[in-house]
């Protein structure tokens, strides 16, 4: 009977949650698309370009299709694209992206409630409360859902909501294993561990304090702690082990996506002198832990920051305080502590200088929403730790929703992670230049098979109305290169580059490639970017075509 009415009375929760998070997601997400902003990041962009390349590309072959995976995105985002990709105006528009972003949210809500909940119930357990389970997990599910940064970036194909999805529901998962000993929720926790380790690096780092957990956690003998350990090892270092195949079999470097040419190591190393000003956190880890929530304020607020700071080192004081017991409530604020992987990996990979992050909304943006990352600990540890204290609970909760509104008080256009990209992006130079482009390549469309160099000038294929299948890509080392003239130029009508990338450096200056094709637009000065033609379809021949 008690388990029925425990039943009633979850269900409208979980209800209420779900349909409260789709109304604001939806509402939200309409506001984004309205107001063209969906897809603001370049890359969001390279994210729905990846997909619509797997359905789009000239080719019959499955292995074909599955390289255009590439590297170093890690893969899970894409694959969940592809049931909207195929369509063009989800693709163009960036729906395709958003939904997965928005499904993601509104999951990453009732996770979000039920860790709180969980966790506030086997404190109330411990401290002779009750009923402030369900108090702790509302209050926290409402301080992620709305967070004005994840509010944009939900309506974003970025892989942001994905990965804290896919990390609260395997620290859910943890939970309930610590707490009920189900062998179901260990292999739930895995499986959703590698997930969300197919989503973004961050997540790697569970796989370590992962193992270490089960280990300690599990009650038994120690062989029966280390094969509940290695098993969950096992199922959650799939994603990475898979991620290393990939690359290995892709570029024959299992580390292509670390120290590849368009890994973020390598595109440093190319940008090192423009960027050289990022990289004053480097072997310092103050500095590094400073900037890292320099930049989650940025996303969520400085009252944020600062109350989930005291909120971790009042969790590491809780653990410690509870390991004399014999009960499961140190073991819970272990689980807990998991929530802080993610921006203590933000601050390591700034000391590490694998990462460059300058968030000073009035000088400049530089991967800002990196301090999305704090958001899970931020709306629910220092909840969860006033669980008892009703008062201090609800003056928190009302001080963090202010600091929303602050937030919020000039528009959603002024949020740091919207200025990130609209300044590096829509506003900069070259996409202004890019754009006009695409604008002559809509009402002049390229007939027969296009020639361009990838990775710069990929999105004007989204925006400039072409499509993958009619597109021939180049890149840097490419061996077709040193035939270009008989295995490329041959067989391509139109050739799109910038003045100086590598297609136009082995064509414009070959007298041969001046015989068959002519310069039909020229915009930008830096950069310039050209469009030639096959001299077949100039003149009154390419005015039919290009109709």
């Amino acid at each position: 009977m008690l388990d029925r009415l425990k039943l009633i009375k979850i269900i409208p929760t979980h209800l209420l949650l779900i349909v409260l998070s789709s109304g604001v997601s939806i509402i939200t997400l309409l506001y984004f698309y309205k107001t063209n902003s969906i897809t603001l990041y370049g890359d969001g962009v390279a994210h729905l370009n990846i997909a619509r390349r797997i359905v789009d590309i000239d080719s019959s072959s499955f292995w074909i299709r599955y390289l255009q995976l590439g590297s170093p995105w890690l893969p899970l985002q894409h694959i969940l694209m592809l049931p909207f990709i195929w369509n063009d105006h989800m693709w163009r528009s960036g729906l395709a992206g958003s939904f997965v972003s928005a499904v993601s949210y509104v999951l990453s809500t009732l996770f979000v409630y039920e860790i709180a909940a969980t966790v506030g119930q086997e404190i109330s357990k411990n401290s002779s409360q009750t009923e402030k389970d369900r108090r702790s997990g509302l209050f926290a599910a409402a301080l992620f859902a709305f967070n004005p940064s994840i509010l944009y970036l939900q309506a974003t194909p970025m892989t942001e909501l994905l990965f804290l999805a896919s990390v609260a529901a395997s620290v859910l998962m943890l939970l309930r294993w610590v707490i009920y000993q189900n062998r179901k929720y260990l292999i739930l926790s895995a499986v959703t561990c590698t997930l969300a380790s197919l989503t973004r690096y961050e997540a790697w780092t569970m796989l370590p304090a992962g193992a270490f957990l089960v280990l300690i956690a599990k009650e038994g003998e120690v062989r029966e702690r280390l094969k509940d350990a290695l098993f969950w090892s096992f199922l959650a270092s799939c994603g990475p082990l898979y991620w290393f195949w990939h690359n290995w079999v892709t570029y024959n470097n299992p580390l292509e996506f670390y120290n590849g040419f368009y890994s973020a190591k390598g595109i440093y190393a190319r940008s090192k002198e423009r960027l050289s000003w990022a990289d004053f956190t480097r072997g310092r880890l103050v500095i590094s832990t400073i900037w890292a929530a320099i930049a989650a304020s940025s996303c969520s607020g400085i009252a944020v920051v600062v109350t989930t700071f005291c909120a971790f080192i009042g969790l590491v004081k809780e653990t410690f305080n509870k390991l004399y017991l014999v009960n499961k409530v140190w073991k819970v604020y272990c689980v807990g502590s998991f929530l802080f992987l993610p921006p203590l990996f933000t601050v390591y990979s700034l000391y590490t200088g694998n990462i460059q992050i300058y968030p000073l909304v009035a000088l400049g943006l530089l991967n800002v929403r990196y301090g999305i990352n704090f958001i899970l600990a931020a709306a629910i540890v220092p909840i969860v730790l006033l669980n008892g204290r009703k008062t201090l609970q609800s003056l928190l909760f009302l001080l963090l929703l202010a600091q929303y509104g602050w937030l919020l008080s000039d528009g959603f256009e002024q949020l740091a992670v919207y200025q990130e990209p609209l300044r590096n992006n829509r506003n900069h130079r070259e996409s202004v230049i890019r754009a006009e482009l695409e604008n002559y390549l809509r009402s002049h469309r390229p007939a027969g098979k296009v020639l361009m160099q990838g990775a710069e000038l990929t999105p004007i294929v989204m925006h400039g109305g072409l499509n993958f299948r009619d597109i021939i890509f180049v890149y840097e080392q490419d061996k077709r290169l040193e035939n270009i003239e008989n295995e490329l130029l041959k067989v391509v009508s139109t050739v799109i580059c910038r003045k100086d990338d590598i297609v136009c450096s082995r064509t414009i200056n070959s007298l041969e490639f001046h015989e068959q094709f002519e310069l039909v637009y020229k915009v930008g000065s830096n950069p310039t970017l050209l469009v030639w033609k096959r001299k077949l379809l100039s003149g009154k021949r390419s005015e039919k075509v290009c109709a």
